[in-house]
């Protein structure tokens, strides 16, 4: 679900200090000063530094590849996937864990990024700035994000290895990860909707993904869309001549055609396409249609939000809503008529977005269906510091679906 029929509320920062500073006259003291803190797991931030690559010989290096080991502390990279489509942004995480039961300060005292690709440096990062902090017992803390520095997403296809060297309590700690970019060009059928009723005409839209390093002008005589049954019995064939040029975009896709199917009675369908011209490409798609009596009701169904519960003031925060079914046994069909979320700070309203865009939804037995992912559309900052509430409601036919969340802003 997009940003489309939100709307948006908010009081400014300033309004934010006034309200606090007329309930609250003496502020607590923030464990940090305000620099652009990354917050950690243990509620701990510390901004990633950098330094030139060179200099660093002796016994004091510590390097396992991926991972590096300093007395009680572990520091490694992580990425969300090693496999990379041309295109795609890369990105990888570093952090720092406290393996010991109880509370360590820490210094950093230099921090280097190089990424490579064939011998050739694609990006170099470098800062000298001086860090000290603490970890918690047992705790792990973000130290950097690639994609918070920058975007790499027009790589060639290849082999690419990111390299971090940085002084750690006065060790020399280098590790280093390594990921591979490939190209391809690819067609793909889908819908707003996981299932259609029986009677209705099935709407599908297919688009075509570049994921190569150069914009394409892709060339389409005509496109051939088959519907067939589960048993492979052909119900429908249309061919339909087009004769246009797509540019798209590296990285991008762009939407080829909106197709619309026959009525179709109750069942699961396969509908493929054929794209004929510059490039041949094709594509299949599983139709799901229902009687309107298997509507599923509310019953075993929740609603789930990983939005953090302690956050930094004035630092955007991100965060993802789903519907989760409890139900082991059973497949759950329900129509998501609306949703609703509501940031407040006592009873002052902070944040109001709504969207009431009809969606068909499909959640599988113990399963979840991500609804919203706040970083494609709009990320939300606390503009000072206590307690926030975060409500979401769903509306669900005609019931409705809460969640609650207290948000603690340090």
């Amino acid at each position: 679900m997009n940003s489309d029929g939100y709307k948006y509320y908010s009081h400014s920062p300033q309004e934010w200090e006034k309200i606090d500073s007329q309930k609250n006259p003496k502020k607590p003291k923030r464990p940090f000063g305000r620099v652009n803190l990354i917050l950690g797991i243990n509620f701990a931030a510390i901004l990633a530094i950098f330094l030139i690559y060179f200099g660093f010989s002796g016994s004091n290096t510590v390097k396992v590849n991926s991972l590096a080991k300093v007395g009680d502390f572990q520091i490694y990279i992580t990425s969300p996937k090693e496999n990379y489509l041309s295109g795609e942004p890369l990105n990888f995480y570093v952090y720092l864990s406290n393996l010991s039961s109880s509370s360590k300060t820490f210094d950093i005292y230099s921090f280097s990024l190089k990424i490579t690709g064939n011998s050739t440096p694609v990006y170099v990062f470098n800062t000298s700035e001086v860090i000290k902090s603490e970890i918690g017992p047992n705790s792990t803390i973000l130290l950097y994000e690639l994609k918070k520095d920058t975007n790499l997403s027009n790589l060639k296809p290849g082999e690419y290895t990111a390299k971090i060297l940085m002084n750690f309590d006065g060790k020399i700690v280098s590790i280093e990860k390594t990921f591979k970019y490939s190209s391809v060009i690819f067609a793909s059928i889908n819908s707003p909707d996981d299932f259609f009723i029986e009677g209705q005409r099935a709407d599908l839209n297919l688009y075509v993904q570049n994921n190569t390093p150069n914009m394409v002008n892709l060339n389409i005589d005509n496109i051939s869309f088959t519907i067939f049954t589960s048993n492979k019995k052909v119900l429908n064939s249309q061919n339909i001549t087009v004769n246009s040029i797509f540019p798209v975009q590296s990285g991008q896709q762009a939407l080829i055609y909106n197709y619309k199917t026959i009525p179709l009675n109750a069942g699961n369908y396969y509908l493929s396409a054929v794209i004929s011209g510059s490039q041949d490409l094709s594509a299949t798609s599983v139709i799901s249609v229902i009687n309107k009596s298997d509507l599923s009701d509310i019953s075993g169904i929740k609603i789930i939000s990983d939005i953090p519960l302690y956050v930094n003031r004035n630092t955007p925060t991100s965060f993802s809503i789903s519907l989760a079914n409890n139900d082991l046994f059973s497949k759950k069909y329900v129509v998501l008529n609306s949703l609703t979320i509501i940031v407040k700070k006592g009873n002052i309203e902070l944040y109001r977005f709504y969207n009431d865009k009809s969606h068909n939804i499909i959640i599988n037995p113990g399963g979840v269906r991500l609804l919203l992912d706040s970083k494609s559309w709009q990320t939300i900052t606390f503009p000072s510091t206590g307690t926030y509430d975060f409500e979401v409601i769903a509306k669900i036919g005609d019931q409705f679906i809460n969640y609650n969340k207290k948000i603690q802003s340090l």
